[in-house]
């Protein structure tokens, strides 16, 4: 079994800004056979807004530069080098990233996906308009309603240029009064002044109305890790709306799921945050094993297997689906993955049927331990599928910390398939 430490590191073009999906490579500021250190700067990259430095994630060799400096126009998720960790005698003739690259991926990004939703629902139904800081200009927030202001009028797409508390107050306004508002959010970390709002105002309509108000209002924006854009910007906000009641919460990964629960969003009579990431909105993710259309808060089993049963959901599906593929092939253990894509509701019918038939459990998400989605699914399935366990449900998370600016820091404190892989392994093992 090799040592993925053992492997070669793939320096990649990272997303700068939530909106990124190209940069030129300005500069190298190391050359090939040059030692370097965690944190040593060693390119750098510029976009429409900035020019920022890279750093190296791991002390190691530049063995390769694939990428030459001075290239424009070079996407998201490019590798731009290999670094040769340390300790490795020899060179392989043709290196790999630690993740080698996932087969059949679709040619649709959660970006165009939540796009088309959007322009489908606003076309079948004059009562969805969009409000948000440049939406509908070709500066919208995360590019998702980009040019809809020429599409559907001013009167239905507003750049509203408003703060966290005046938008939010807005978007409840509108829903109360017979609209369906979508607020383009530019960063969901932005909106937390605007929370006694959404989960009083929004959330309690129905419960303070005895049933008879009707507050069909989506938030949507990115949340959590974003590539560099520090603890303000990065905040994991997933367990803070789920303790909001009547506040419906979901979190797409694949891009059929993101059109799926935008659609869904905008059919319920209540209040939904739709939680993204900056870092899936330019990728291709390859489709599940099952790609039926699911009803509103049923979870997606991606991924069939006998072991264990591993649950997560947006980003952290990511490291999941690499560790699962990565223990099958060198363990011989197999995994079902769920996606939760709901996490309020929470559908614990399908992992209590997976665990009850794995007999383990494990789950996974970027956000902290306090509080944290895996918390209350390991409560839920102990209640309901305790005699079926063979170990104790395992949590993993990020790290209790404000998510960190440096790219290595970063990268430590989120889950990666590594950590995942080993988690795994123990609880099999028990």
């Amino acid at each position: 079994m090799s040592d993925p430490a053992d492997k070669p590191i793939a320096l990649t073009m990272p997303a700068l800004s939530a909106t990124m999906e190209t940069g030129m490579l300005v500069r190298w500021l190391v050359a090939e056979g040059q030692s370097v250190q965690i944190g040593d700067l060693v390119a750098e990259i510029e976009t429409d807004k900035a020019t920022l430095d890279i750093e190296a994630e791991a002390d190691g060799t530049v063995m390769r530069i694939a990428v030459p400096a001075g290239t424009r126009d070079v996407s998201v998720g490019t590798v731009l080098a290999y670094l040769q960790p340390l300790g490795i005698q020899t060179l392989p003739s043709d290196p790999k990233p630690v993740s080698a690259p996932r087969p059949s991926a679709p040619a649709l990004t959660q970006r165009a996906a939540l796009r088309d939703a959007l322009v489908g629902a606003m076309r079948a139904d004059d009562s969805v308009v969009v409000f948000g800081p440049g939406a509908g200009t070709d500066h919208s927030p995360n590019r998702i309603s980009d040019g809809l202001a020429d599409m559907f009028g001013t009167r239905r797409v507003v750049d509203t240029n408003a703060g966290p508390q005046a938008l939010a107050g807005l978007g409840v306004g509108a829903a109360l009064s017979g609209l369906r508002p979508v607020l383009d959010l530019e960063c969901w970390a932005l909106m937390l002044p605007a929370l006694s709002l959404i989960g009083q105002a929004a959330a309690q309509a129905r419960f303070a109305s005895h049933g008879t108000t009707r507050c069909p209002l989506v938030l949507r924006g990115p949340h959590g890790a974003a590539a560099q854009s520090g603890p303000q910007l990065s905040m994991d906000v997933a367990a803070l709306l789920t303790a909001l009641p009547g506040l419906r919460v979901a979190a797409p990964f694949w891009p059929g799921d993101a059109a799926a629960l935008l659609t869904d969003a905008l059919r319920h009579d209540g209040p939904t945050a739709l939680l993204e990431s900056a870092l899936l909105y330019g990728t291709q993710i390859p489709d599940p094993d099952d790609q039926d259309s699911l009803p509103a808060g049923k979870a997606r089993l991606w991924r069939h297997g006998q072991d264990v049963t591993l649950v997560s959901y947006g980003i952290a599906l990511s490291p999941v689906l690499d560790a699962a593929e990565h223990v099958q092939k060198d363990h011989g253990i197999s995994a079902d993955v769920i996606d939760l894509r709901y996490l309020d509701p929470l559908d614990i019918d399908t992992v209590a049927a997976s665990v009850a038939r794995t007999g383990r459990c494990i789950t996974v998400e970027d956000g902290p331990p306090n509080g944290s989605i895996g918390a209350r699914v390991a409560a839920a399935v102990s209640a309901r599928v305790f005699d079926a366990l063979r170990a104790p449900v395992a949590v993993v998370t990020g790290a209790e910390t404000p998510l960190p600016y440096a790219t290595a820091l970063e990268t430590a404190a989120r889950p990666s398939a590594e950590r995942i892989a080993h988690t795994i392994r123990a609880v099999v093992a028990r």
